[in-house]
């Protein structure tokens, strides 16, 4: 008797819409979410799984504080403004597969590290390049290399 098992790997392109309490079965499904615009409650989920405040997180994500005021009252980003949280939320999720526990996953955040220059991950991933170079870092990491 052959037993299979089966398990559908989560797709790294809409796994971190879960932060922001959406459940997509698919990219298309995702980008209709997007374009809609992210839940503001979201917001906390991620300034928590970062260990971080929300005066960081809105300066990473370019949001002004007043403008992330307005947001919270009338419960949703803009696209632009949701595909800024996207790019952290993809680096939240990644790195929880790396380091599978909430405080791991803080802490690294929090941490200059030297592969971005002394940078801490989330100061760094203040831009889509910075963004991509911390993914790399955690690439690194989960590959057993230096990071």
């Amino acid at each position: 008797m052959e037993i299979t098992l089966s398990f559908v790997l989560p797709d790294p392109a809409i796994e971190p819409l879960a932060l922001f309490g959406l459940q997509t079965r698919n990219a298309e499904e995702g980008i209709r979410q997007l374009k809609r615009g992210l839940p503001a409650q979201g917001w906390a989920v991620l300034v928590n799984s970062l260990g971080a405040n929300e005066k960081d997180l809105a300066a990473v994500v370019q949001i002004p504080t007043t403008t992330l005021a307005r947001r919270k009252k009338a419960g949703r980003f803009t696209l632009e403004e949701s595909e800024r949280l996207l790019r952290v939320a993809r680096l939240v999720a990644q790195a929880q597969r790396v380091f599978r526990s909430q405080q791991g996953v803080a802490r690294w955040f929090n941490q200059p590290n030297r592969g971005l220059g002394g940078a801490t991950p989330l100061e760094y991933a203040s831009t889509p390049i910075g963004a991509e170079e911390v993914e790399r870092v955690l690439e690194r990491i989960l590959d057993g290399s230096p990071a």
